[in-house]
């Protein structure tokens, strides 16, 4: 296994274990600070597990494919084009590719919070790439 790809598939574990502590708080009753800063941990968690994942994704292509791609979106477009993931899912990985490099310049808690929604419900999207490059 190639190193990145051991990163990637730890990284997206940890980000898993985040959300499972993040969706076991009671929101409504929990202490808001708290629930920020796990909130702020699972996104960097998230902006790691992501800039992982494209760079697995690309040694992957590389290797099987003799793919070259320097760029997040290029990658997921080469990993589309050779057939290993369907339309939809590469539209929900350029989405979030999109998400990452939104929170850079997020300033707003009500925008962060919409981004942060984003983020929960793209775990299965990440499995399902880290079980096409094991």
């Amino acid at each position: 296994m190639c190193i990145k790809k051991e990163e990637f598939v730890k990284s997206l574990i940890g980000l898993k274990n985040s959300l499972e502590i993040y969706n076991s708080f009671n929101l409504e009753t929990g202490e808001y600070n708290l629930i920020d800063t796990i909130r702020n941990g699972i996104v960097q968690k998230f902006e790691i597990t992501s800039e992982l994942l494209w760079k697995s994704v690309r040694e992957f292509l590389s290797l099987k494919e003799g793919t070259v791609a320097n760029s997040p979106k290029s990658t997921i477009k080469a990993l589309y084009l050779s057939g290993r993931i369907e339309e939809d899912e590469y539209f929900r990985l350029l989405e979030m590719i999109d998400t990452r490099n939104i929170f850079t310049h997020v300033y707003d808690e009500e925008e962060f919070l919409k981004l942060f929604e984003k983020v929960l419900t793209y775990t299965p999207l990440l499995e399902t790439v880290r079980k096409i490059i094991q």
